[in-house]
């Protein structure tokens, strides 16, 4: 916007100024190289130009005090001498004609001006508008870009959000106890976006922490609860989900966390644990998060129930889960059966302990391949009096168990079956590495051969 001109009794300043020094250089022109009676005679008379300029400069204001100025600076005390010839009419018509002319142009070509001057500012006001309006509008566009940009961005993100929870969903849906638990961090990372969160285990009576993401060296977090604890009344006792939203919740919390719920199996109603979410973001710590993580705590709850109910019935089956070879828990039995039966009839009971050492690098689908390739290699290479165990305790190993077979004889069988494997192996795991210890279950003595 432009700057309001400098007014002196509602007259623009610079106006005054320039009629100043209009008449101060005129009377000085007409004193020093004329007749000094202010131009009296001359037509058109100079003080036509001031007028004008002042009329058409600045207005009807400016213009009329131009006019009035000039009619005085001419008259006063310059009286022109009344003539013989002349009537009073007359006379007044001669020394009045000039200062009315002026009078009349000051008002015709200052409201013109004016007019104009109106014309200016209402272009002007429209125009302040109008860039009022281009700002609003622009600043309204940024404001739809940017939410445009940024429901883009949640859109995206809510497709990534369900890609990863169905990812990380796989991860937990698995039939061990510990899988399930290792699947767990991936879960609550995909659904919840915590930047700390733990998991705890019930172990007689306290909490006590087996898993932490997200920890840092200036956590102090606790990794135990006694059952003295506010946070393991609320969690065993009250089976309820603790919110540090809550005043009277955010006590029993003491600054553990902004979230914590009990895993419970929901078939027996056995506490398993409890998941707590130590710091998330602002935005994510909402109504939505709070529910999800109730969901999250009976999904993590009912996962690990059904792997608890597969491993007893694992233990308690006499095939593993594949159906093609004998499960671990029957080792346990058959192991003592046959020990017993050796020592009694007096025969070796070796051992041949299979091991893949680097199965974390497969997928499910090659490692159910490689599974069904080692019990077809076991149907071809041992006697049907031999048994072959997927034992799975301490990471993927199978354990072979050869009856009446001379432990100096057991490294052979070994070698023959980790020659018959490395032929029929998939192309997948054509490089997967596999050891054969051989281990004594049953040795008769030198003595009682004999």
């Amino acid at each position: 916007m432009t700057r309001a001109p400098v007014r002196f009794l509602g007259l623009r300043r610079s106006g005054l100024i320039e009629m100043a020094g209009f008449y101060v250089l005129v009377l000085a022109l007409d004193f020093v190289f004329f007749e000094g009676t202010r131009f009296r005679s001359v037509t058109p008379h100079p003080f036509w130009l001031i007028v004008m300029l002042m009329a058409v400069q600045y207005g009807t204001n400016e213009g009329l005090v131009a006019a009035a100025v000039s009619s005085a600076v001419l008259l006063v005390g310059n009286l022109p001498p009344q003539r013989i010839e002349q009537d009073l009419y007359a006379y007044l018509f001669e020394i009045s004609w000039q200062p009315t002319g002026w009078l009349l142009s000051a008002v015709v070509f200052g409201e013109l001006r004016m007019r104009q001057s109106r014309r200016e500012e209402e272009l002007a006001v429209n125009l302040d508008e109008a860039n009022r309006e281009t700002q609003v509008i622009t600043a309204t566009y940024r404001q739809m870009a940017l939410a445009k940009d940024q429901l883009e961005a949640r859109v995206a993100g809510q497709m990534r959000t369900v890609i990863s929870t169905y990812q990380a969903a796989k991860g937990i849906e698995k039939l061990g106890p510990g899988e399930v638990m290792a699947g767990v961090s991936g879960l609550v990372r995909a659904i919840l976006s915590p930047e700390a969160f733990s998991v705890f285990v019930l172990n007689r009576d306290a909490l006590e922490a087996m898993l932490c993401e997200g920890w840092t060296e200036e956590d102090k977090f606790g990794r135990r609860f006694a059952a003295s604890a506010p946070l393991f009344a609320a969690i065993v006792s009250g089976r309820q989900v603790v919110c540090a939203a809550r005043a009277n919740e955010e006590r029993v919390l003491a600054g553990e966390g902004v979230l914590a719920g009990p895993l419970v199996n929901p078939d027996t109603g056995e506490l398993i644990g409890m998941l707590k979410i130590e710091r998330m973001g602002f935005r994510e710590f909402n109504i939505a998060a709070i529910e999800n993580f109730r969901v999250l705590c009976d999904w993590i709850g009912t996962a690990y129930a059904t792997a608890l109910r597969y491993q007893l019935a694992e233990e308690t089956s006499v095939l593993s889960g594949a159906g093609q070879l004998m499960s671990a828990g029957y080792f346990e039995r058959q192991s003592k059966f046959m020990r017993s039966l050796a020592a009694r009839v007096g025969f070796d009971v070796p051992l041949v302990v299979l091991r893949i050492e680097d199965a974390d690098r497969l997928d499910p689908d090659t490692l159910g391949q490689v599974s069904q390739a080692i019990s077809d290699a076991v149907q071809r290479q041992l006697r049907t009096t031999d048994l072959a165990f997927d034992f799975r305790r301490q990471g993927y190993e199978y354990v072979l168990m050869l009856p009446a077979t001379p432990v100096a004889n057991a490294g052979a069988v070994a070698d023959k079956l980790l020659a018959d494997l490395k032929r029929n192996l998939p192309s997948a795991a054509s490089n997967l590495k596999m050891t054969a210890s051989v281990q004594v279950l049953h040795e008769v003595k030198r003595d009682e051969r004999a």
